[in-house]
């Protein structure tokens, strides 16, 4: 079994079609998903950081995410990124 899977298994998603289903309370500060953290607004200085770093050569970025929109509009703000979708 794949390690994913198996975490996945030991707090309670016994598969990816189950966790789709689970309810996503979303506030101003977090994003819970069945009672999970999945971000919260205190790593936005931690993302905005891994942003500038993963981008301080420039380039392109296609950022893909569920969370709370922290990665993307710390992408925006850097100025020699062209993102991939507006």
């Amino acid at each position: 079994m794949d390690k994913t899977v198996s975490i996945r298994n030991d707090i309670g998603f016994t598969s990816k079609k189950r966790f789709l289903k689970k309810h996503a309370n979303y506030k101003k500060s977090s994003l819970k998903i069945n009672s999970h953290e999945i971000m919260q607004s205190w790593e936005s200085n931690y993302m905005k950081k891994l942003a500038s770093i993963s981008c301080k050569n420039g380039g392109r970025v296609l950022e893909v995410g569920f969370g709370m929109g922290i990665a993307p509009t710390s992408f925006r703000n850097i100025e020699n990124i062209k993102p991939f979708l507006k």
